[in-house]
């Protein structure tokens, strides 16, 4: 999956898509920092108060960024405002390093395989935790654990109710979908099972007879899973139009 990594700087904006193997943060409280005022009260008594938290976002950048991609993630961490928009170019959230540091990871000392993890602090003091997705979890389909052997040169073609998504991790079928009533979103990660990371080309998805179509290839970098295959987790999000 790609991110829109914007940074403001000399007057200006800049902007370029980078490709995240996981983000923890954004839309589920996986880490939160709490904002609290401690109060001296006449009586020499203290008293704490909690309002509100921040957000603790944690991204983990594809190895497979080119040389011309990592200079720009340095000039990203290095610039005083910052943000990320996701796929539909809606405003995920500004963002403050929690780390001076960014160090890449060799994936097996190798050089052009760079994986880098950074860490940061949506400044933002937030109340409650806005839902950023479907309104309900029926609202969400997934399918784990879908083994992958498209390539760059020849992407695989998956779509609901037939082949490797014949049916969802439930067993059952998948939904009819229906553009005119719902607005659909589609989300591979290989993460949990190899370093390889598989790409879901956005311009390949498709409602056809009321299923999903799309296609995903393996980057041509990266490890496999401990068996020799690849996988991914396939999630279908569904939001309603209002």
């Amino acid at each position: 999956m790609a991110y829109t990594l914007e940074y403001y700087s000399g007057g200006n904006w800049y902007s370029s898509s980078v490709a995240v193997l996981s983000i923890r943060g954004f839309t589920e409280p996986d880490e939160i920092q709490q904002v609290r005022v401690v109060h001296d009260l006449l009586n020499g008594n203290k008293t704490e108060q909690c309002i509100g938290f921040q957000k603790v976002i944690e991204i983990r950048f594809a190895a497979t960024l080119t040389p011309l991609q990592r200079r720009y993630l340095a000039d990203f961490i290095l610039a005083e405002r910052k943000q990320i928009y996701d796929s539909d170019t809606t405003l995920v959230s500004e963002l403050v390093p929690e780390d001076e540091a960014l160090v890449s990871e060799w994936l097996e000392s190798v050089e052009h395989g760079r994986k880098f993890t950074a860490r940061f602090i949506d400044p933002v003091v937030r109340h409650v935790w806005e839902t950023g997705g479907p309104l309900a979890d029926e609202l969400m389909y997934c399918k784990l654990k879908v083994q992958i052997t498209g390539t760059q040169a020849s992407p695989e073609t998956l779509t609901t109710n037939s082949g490797k998504l014949t049916t969802m991790e439930t067993g059952e079928a998948w939904p009819t979908l229906n553009d005119t009533t719902h607005v659909h979103h589609v989300s591979v990660n290989g993460a949990p099972y190899q370093e390889r990371i598989v790409n879901l080309i956005k311009d390949s998805i498709s409602i056809v007879s009321g299923n999903l179509t799309c296609q995903v290839a393996l980057a041509d970098m990266g490890k496999d899973a401990s068996d020799g295959n690849d996988y991914i987790d396939f999630v279908l999000y569904l939001q309603e139009k209002p």
